[in-house]
């Protein structure tokens, strides 16, 4: 697909990565490019966009709506090839242990901060977890086919979190994995 600078704009700045000049993309744009897409984004392509996007409060205020007793998935757009969502979550929300069932996800944290655990299969049946890692407000993640993760807000009471996701393709059934199924990594103890 061929893009002009039209598609792009440069209220956020741009930037550079790796040598090569960047622009950064409103929401209304990013939507744009993926609609004229003629295959499923690929993740490298899903997490540059969403890095390179410039998302202002505005753009995603009619979508950020919360539920007191789990996170909440809200459609913001669908196209053949990928869904855009605004997940939010209250402190203490989290997905279950999942992976995406054919599809490719990316995640840019609007605000707050997601913690993100992957897993990975052991010998015995149950998931390990692998890493763990805090996605602060900008940050972007993403998820290939067969990956296994949660996302949690483990922030405290008063700080919310908001992500954009887009699933390519739109996200029909992923995998959950019961909690007694995962085996927890073991810690290092606290020090006081």
């Amino acid at each position: 697909m061929t893009l002009t600078i039209a598609d792009a704009t440069v209220r956020g700045g741009g930037g550079r990565r790796d040598g090569e000049l960047i622009m950064s993309w409103t929401l209304d744009a990013f939507l744009r490019r993926l609609d004229r897409c003629d295959h499923s984004p690929a993740l490298d392509e899903l997490t540059a966009m969403l890095e390179d996007l410039d998302v202002e409060p505005e753009e995603v205020r009619p979508y950020v709506r919360f539920d007191w007793h789990a996170y909440r998935r809200n459609i913001m757009h669908t196209g053949p090839l990928y869904e855009a969502l605004v997940l939010c979550w209250r402190p203490g929300q989290r997905t279950p242990v999942h992976d995406h069932g054919g599809s490719t996800c990316a995640m840019r944290v609007l605000k707050g901060v997601a913690t993100e655990t992957a897993y990975a299969p052991a010998d015995d049946g149950t998931l390990i977890e692998t890493s763990r890692r805090d996605l602060p407000a900008g940050s972007v993640s993403g998820a290939a086919d067969g990956f296994v993760h949660e996302v949690v807000n483990d922030q405290p009471p008063g700080f919310d979190l908001v992500t954009l996701d887009v699933h390519a393709p739109p996200l029909v059934a992923a995998n959950t994995y019961a909690r007694q199924r995962v085996a927890e990594r073991p810690r290092a103890p606290q020090l006081a």
